[in-house]
């Protein structure tokens, strides 16, 4: 149905959707050809906007060809999210039936319907906020390890999105929360401190071999010349906290510390705060004169995408 929508109406009102599809270009020539050191580039590169939603954008351009079609088609999937999520809020908090007739409601809202066919970041902010939401009732208040840590990553995906994410998702997280055991167990768990110690050494040895790799690998970009051997540290604490609390005994208040590692591996940019990720390099690239400059786009690509703003 969205295909062929998408066939019928050719014209691009407004100045966000052609600006987010140019903008997903530059993403698209910093990876390509398919490299590591293109990718890790793409997710530093300074831009008002965090990465993830031009990101991908970017992997249907280069399974399906680079189009402004292609380019809408990518919230099919942020779709299907948003709808598997609703109906799972449902299913979780009362019953299969509710569920199934809560994704078709939100299915005919035309706000969604809209949406769900221009290359606005908003929709796909929208499926990762229901997604948390699932998530987040899945954790059964933190006691569930592996559904915390996937709300981790789910609001570190989020944060890559918008960082307006934080405003829809923070207060559900927040109720949650204050809801939980988490702060009673935090009491027993410092009471009496025992630490593991050879679970601490396996965790920093964990963490220095992956972020020693992760940093060999990547070859050459544009935060690493910013932050240098910073850079390296915080990943280093990062990958040694999580990999200490993957091993620690399952516990509220251990799931809870171990979803904000995840949520924050799952959103470093340039090893700095998720919330000011979309800021800070903005900042750096206007006030700094050794700026890389902008990748150049290809004429086959524009012409491809500028199809559809022709007939406007």
């Amino acid at each position: 149905m969205n295909w062929l929508w998408l066939q019928a109406n050719v014209t691009i009102l407004g100045s966000d959707k052609p600006g987010h599809l140019a903008r997903s270009m530059e993403y698209f020539n910093l990876t390509n050809p398919i490299s590591i050191s293109g990718i890790v580039n793409a997710l530093t590169w300074p831009s008002f906007y965090p990465p993830f939603f031009h990101l991908s954008l970017v992997s249907f351009y280069h399974v399906f060809g680079v189009s402004a079609d292609v380019g809408a088609l990518t919230n099919a999937v942020y779709l299907a999210i948003l709808l598997f999520a609703v109906y799972g809020i449902g299913k979780q908090m009362y019953d299969g039936q509710t569920g199934l007739l809560a994704a078709c409601l939100v299915s005919l809202l035309p706000i969604v319907f809209l949406m769900s066919r221009f290359t606005y970041i908003e929709f796909a902010m929208l499926a990762l906020v229901a997604l948390s939401v699932w998530l987040l009732l899945k954790t059964e208040q933190f006691r569930n390890r592996g559904w915390s840590y996937a709300l981790g990553v789910c609001l570190g995906l989020g944060l890559l999105t918008k960082w307006v994410f934080v405003v829809f998702a923070g207060p559900p997280v927040l109720y949650v929360f204050l809801r939980s055991p988490v702060l009673n167990d935090l009491v027993r768990a410092l009471r009496p401190l025992r630490p593991q110690w050879k679970a601490i050494v396996v965790a920093i040895s964990l963490g220095l071999t992956g972020s020693a790799l992760f940093y060999i690998i990547s070859g050459d970009w544009e935060a690493r010349e910013r932050f240098g051997i910073t850079l390296a540290i915080v990943y280093w604490i990062l990958f040694a906290l999580l990999s200490y609390l993957v091993m620690s005994p399952t516990r509220p208040f251990n799931n809870l510390i171990g979803c904000a590692p995840s949520s924050r591996c799952a959103s470093l940019r340039s090893g700095i705060s998720p919330t000011a990720i979309s800021y800070r390099p903005h900042c750096i690239r206007r006030s700094t004169s050794a700026a890389p400059s902008a990748p150049r786009i290809s004429s086959a690509a524009v012409s491809q995408l500028g199809r559809c703003s022709a007939a406007s």
